[in-house]
């Protein structure tokens, strides 16, 4: 890959997003209310797909697309689950789309606010409980406490500069806050803020690499941290985290790619999006493979261009990595390391989650 071209295209693309997170602020809502498909679901392990506007389900039983689509806000950037509704969260205009998975079909519940008003930008997303959500602000450096029962906002944190990546483990909420400064579109080095699950309260701060974007936890102690670096002569790494002692306990330094999304696989492999870009001339996009700390070396898997995101599906006869590959308009499967399939779609997908519905009875 043609890793100059690379670095050049990787801060061109976050500095159009930061002059779209700028230009929003006079946006004043969503234009069109989110329109439903109908999309007939055959079972209840879907594959959510999250391009620019709408809102693709792929049925990983049947190894289909359901038919039609659901309309999404501005600026769709990140979508969590319980067993029966499906958020996705709009950053751009502010707000989060709820759907609902019935008998016959999956149906839109509605589009709530999230902080228009402020410009807040809401990011991404984490499980404080069964009912609420905590979501990152990027603009507003806070993170909101959403209602899911209410729909509504409770309360709001402070955090540090620019929050993006946030996790919740045991009795804490883990916070990444990037250090980006949008007043003069420089990365800066960031931090991980540990608060109170209930209560929000900052408990301690551990200082990052340059530009921290995403956090995966394992089983064990140990959470990994992406940072990207600066696409230019800082590379990108993996920060791993003890949890208990809450301290450094490793860095993983990386030479291909560089690393956004990750997730943790059942056997305790990591995998990370990263990238590989058409506009530089790159002829593939990379998946990040690593088993921590076995002295193995990071794998390099080859999938479409644009890689950004990862969804894991745990089957009986082992896992399949899905991988949104944005410049290919179409997810790739991983199995064993190795491309499985590949699933082509009609708008270029950038998020993707497993959502295992079901039916709760009466």
């Amino acid at each position: 890959m043609k890793k100059n071209r690379i670095l050049i295209t990787c801060q061109l693309l976050f500095f159009c997003l930061t002059v779209g997170l700028i230009i929003i602020s006079g946006i004043t809502g969503c234009s069109d209310e989110p329109t439903t498909g109908p999309l007939i679901p055959q079972s209840r392990s879907l594959l959510a797909i999250a391009g620019s506007s709408t809102l693709t389900l792929y049925d990983l039983e049947m190894n289909t697309i359901l038919d039609g689509h659901l309309g999404l806000g501005n600026a769709p950037n990140w979508i969590e689950s319980n067993a029966e509704h499906l958020y996705v969260i709009n950053s751009m205009s502010n707000d989060i789309c709820v759907f609902r998975y019935t008998e016959e079909s999956i149906d839109f519940d509605g589009i709530f606010d999230l902080g228009l008003a402020y410009n807040r930008n809401p990011y991404a997303a984490a499980w404080l409980d069964q009912e609420k959500l905590a979501i990152t602000n990027l603009r507003e450096n806070t993170v909101s406490v959403y209602n899911t029962l209410t729909n509504t906002v409770e309360q709001t944190w402070p955090v540090g500069t620019s929050p993006e990546g946030i996790l919740v483990k045991d009795d804490f909420c883990y916070v990444i806050a990037t250090g980006y400064d949008f007043s003069n579109y420089e990365y800066h080095y960031g931090k991980l803020y540990k608060l109170s699950r209930t209560t929000g309260e900052m408990v301690d701060s551990i200082p990052l690499g340059y530009n921290p974007q995403f956090i995966a936890s394992d089983l064990d102690d140990r959470l990994y941290i992406t940072c990207t670096g600066n696409y230019d002569d800082i590379v990108g790494r993996i920060h791993v985290i003890e949890v208990s002692a809450f301290r450094l306990y490793g860095i993983l330094e990386l030479s291909e790619g560089y690393p956004g999304r990750l997730e943790i696989a059942p056997d305790g492999s990591l995998y990370i999006a990263a990238g590989g870009w058409a506009s530089e001339e790159n002829e593939y996009g990379v998946v990040l493979h690593w088993i921590p700390f076995a002295n193995s070396p990071v794998e390099e898997i080859y999938v479409g261009l644009g890689a950004t995101d990862i969804a894991i599906q745990d089957r009986t006869d082992g896992y399949s990595v899905f991988v949104a590959c944005s410049e290919d308009n179409c997810i790739y499967e991983i199995r064993d390391s190795e491309v499985y399939s590949v699933i082509p779609l009609e708008e270029s997908p950038y998020d993707v989650h497993i959502w295992n519905s079901y039916i709760p009875d009466e």
